[in-house]
């Protein structure tokens, strides 16, 4: 996360009108510039930035744009939801523009947004845009960080029901605003790569009073194996990833912890598994391959569903 990102986060925390626009790759070839928002003076443009997506990063994206939906489906089904609003929303072009702004009329941002679905003829497939700060902040911290991007792109945070119901009951035993406290530390970032599955729920923490519970373990005792200090691994961006409303490492700090204890058989297969997410060449070629595949079967498998069902 660059500098910039930042300042603009610590902005949001601050401000109660930030809002913030996102154009979808759907919407992105007609909606690329500063003039989406003319005649629209109660909302002012504060920050543009651009990222590239995958159609399954996208998937697993909408999981957290829309999270608490009950369309969006569940572990049970694969979020079923997730992937037909991604499909939705998706086209080659991958690109996905974010507009930071500030909403200095009470739902103009929402009107404004109205609008454009009108004259594309798009519905919500064009755009979505946050209604609140909170919902800002959370958009701003997945989106303005480069680890998570990098995790969407060639993560799996959806492979795993496991997965995801031992973050959903960690996330639970938190208090509002401990999530700054927190990082999920040791192999837990290697189950949102889906590399494998992970078994106890590990922590970093500087809060006062430490959540406890079945399989969650405070990690200060390994602290010294990590290749940064506490302060920096939960306040550094370029340490950390956000995703289901938490921090956790990056790979590249996991990979660091491991390099230390590589006598460790267990460590050692880790670290190969790690390798093969930065591994250029054919593996690379393979899952780009494999990933525009997939975008056709999910395109198809939603055209049939519509054909049969007439929705």
């Amino acid at each position: 996360m660059s500098s910039t990102d930042l300042a603009w986060i610590d902005w949001i925390k601050k401000e109660e009108k930030a809002r913030l626009a996102i154009i979808w790759p759907k919407g992105w070839p007609f909606l690329q510039n500063e003039d989406i928002f003319s005649g629209h003076s109660g909302i002012v443009v504060k920050y543009h930035k651009t990222i590239h997506i995958t159609y399954k990063g996208l998937i697993a994206l909408m999981t957290q744009v829309y999270e608490g939906s009950p369309w969006l489906g569940t572990t049970e089904n694969g979020f079923a939801g997730a992937k037909a609003k991604a499909t939705e929303c998706w086209d080659k072009n991958g690109t996905i523009d974010l507009w930071l702004v500030e909403e200095n009329t009470p739902k103009e941002l929402t009107g404004c947004k109205n609008e454009l679905r009108e004259k594309l003829h798009t519905e919500k497939s064009a755009l979505h845009s946050t209604d609140s700060r909170e919902e800002t902040l959370h958009m701003a911290r997945l989106l303005f960080n480069e680890n998570t991007v990098h995790m969407l792109v060639n993560g799996n945070p959806l492979k795993s029901s496991s997965l995801f119901h031992k973050i959903q009951s960690f996330r639970s035993l938190l208090k509002e605003g401990d999530e700054e406290h927190y990082v999920l530390a040791s192999s837990t970032v290697m189950g949102l790569y889906g590399l494998r599955e992970i078994g106890d729920t590990d922590y970093l923490s500087d809060a006062e009073e430490r959540v406890k519970g079945k399989d969650i373990d405070d990690n200060e005792k390994y602290l010294k194996l990590y290749p940064a200090d506490k302060e920096s691994l939960l306040y550094d961006d370029s340490n950390y990833l956000w995703f289901w409303g938490i921090k956790f490492i990056t790979l590249e700090v996991l990979k660091g912890f491991k390099e230390k204890r590589a006598n460790n058989p267990k460590d050692k297969k880790d670290i190969r598994l790690i390798e093969t997410v930065y591994h250029p060449g054919l593996s690379a070629a393979l899952f780009r391959a494999g990933e525009h595949l997939y975008y056709l079967y999910r395109t198809f498998r939603h055209k049939v569903k519509v054909l049969l069902l007439g929705k």
